[in-house]
């Protein structure tokens, strides 16, 4: 799941991150992604200094250079923690597993990651000009920071992205203010593409499979082959949460959320090497085993057509239209049970957007819009019986199969 919250402490996640953290406890250290930040010159691990220059709207190696305009101020908007967190069986198997394993699931959570954050990049944008009138793309500035416990400390593999609130801009090298409302627009999408990513890898790499409890949604999956005793054992956060919600009668996500406030307690020094050793103590008690096996290529390129058609099919039967974004999100939740990743993600939209028999309606003011042809035509009869003659020019010809239609993927 993904889950964006502003940034309040500013020392929380790097007090917790340790060089030699296997060796004696402590978090990972964090690490630096993004254009914006490659372009700063932050090639190495993150450190503490150079983290509150970027928050406070410095540049991190420049000594009083100013990034934006409202640098230094008090109460400025510092960046937002964009938290990536795996399924419970992942980090179950991860807690269970040799260091060899531990660390292969740690770079799968982390390109996941990564990934994600690419596509992010490609929809940040950032304002300049008399009243913000320019908005142009921008690069993020992001650091990475690997958890792997709960608050009880329970196995809980995620990953915390501060994704700083400045942008550098392709165009000249400058920098601003990032528009985060724009961009948390694609929160949704953002948590289905990483987990479709996720299971992905951990198919194809190492050799687990995906599925689903039943009655759930298709992207809430979990690994195949986990004991679900285990799994309950090494979730008493949660059941904190269920037995607050019991208590008060209530049941929605903002309750969820008050009763998470409620139950929270301080994070105890983490130990990850005395972690290990008594989480598989307790997996040696339930005769753990690790799950296998994977999809094969046939299986993935079979699903990219499979889920494109439903796609669509699915969006129609809601309304007379759909954006590329709604199609992409449909693929995405149900990608983890086809071991598709982002790129074959991407890949299966474009196919189904290629498909004969669909219009190209433009850019509607919500991003690219497509219907069928026999919509289309619908749509058109009954304006023709309305005396209209002209539909909007917003209503494109439709694609042309021969042609390369002029997709717009964001990516």
């Amino acid at each position: 799941m993904l889950s964006v919250n502003r940034i309040q402490n500013r020392d929380y996640l790097v007090n917790l991150a340790q060089e030699d953290y296997y060796e004696i406890g402590g978090e990972p250290p964090g690490k630096w992604h993004g254009n914006g930040a490659t372009f700063l010159g932050l090639n190495h691990l993150v450190r503490r200094e150079e983290l509150h220059q970027l928050m406070d709207g410095y540049h991190p190696l420049v000594p009083g250079k100013k990034l934006v305009q409202n640098a230094g101020r008090y109460k400025r908007e510092i960046g937002w923690d964009f938290t990536f967190s795996a399924p419970k069986s992942v980090s179950v198997i991860w807690s269970q597993a040799s260091p060899n394993m531990r660390k292969a699931i740690e770079q799968t959570q982390e390109s996941s990651v990564r990934k994600t954050l690419n596509f992010l990049e490609e929809q940040t944008t950032t304002r300049r000009g008399k009243g913000g009138s320019i908005r142009e793309p921008a690069k993020l500035v992001t650091a990475i920071f690997e958890h792997g416990t709960s608050r009880e400390l329970d196995p809980n593999l995620h990953s915390h992205t501060v994704v700083l609130n400045l942008g550098i801009r392709p165009s000249d090298n400058t920098s601003g203010a990032i528009q985060i409302n724009d961009l948390l627009t694609y929160k949704m999408l953002a948590g289905a593409l990483y987990r479709a990513e996720l299971g992905r890898q951990l198919c194809k790499n190492l050799g687990f499979k995906i599925g689903t409890h039943q009655g759930s949604k298709p992207e809430l999956w979990d690994i195949k082959g986990v004991d679900e005793s285990l799994i309950d054992t090494f979730s008493k956060r949660r059941k904190q949460i269920q037995e607050q919600l019991q208590h008060k009668g209530l049941k929605s996500a903002v309750a969820a959320s008050i009763a998470a406030l409620d139950t929270r307690i301080e994070k105890k020094n983490i130990n990850r090497k005395e972690l290990f050793s008594v989480w598989q103590g307790i997996g040696r008690s339930f005769h753990y085993r690790p799950p296998a096996p994977k999809f094969t290529q046939q299986d993935v390129e079979a699903a990219k057509d499979t889920l494109g058609q439903e796609g669509i099919e699915s969006l129609l039967e809601e309304g007379s239209s759909f954006t590329q974004d709604e199609l992409m999100r449909f693929i995405s939740e149900r990608a983890p049970q086809a071991g598709l990743g982002i790129d074959d993600i991407k890949d299966a939209t474009q196919r189904a957007l290629m498909r004969k028999g669909l219009v190209y309606l433009g850019d509607l003011g919500n991003g690219d819009r497509y219907t069928t042809q026999t919509i289309h035509r619908q749509a058109k009869d009954a304006l023709s019986r309305l005396g209209i003659d002209k539909p909007s020019k917003k209503i494109q010809v439709p694609l042309q199969p021969e042609k390369e239609p002029q997709l717009h993927l964001h990516l």
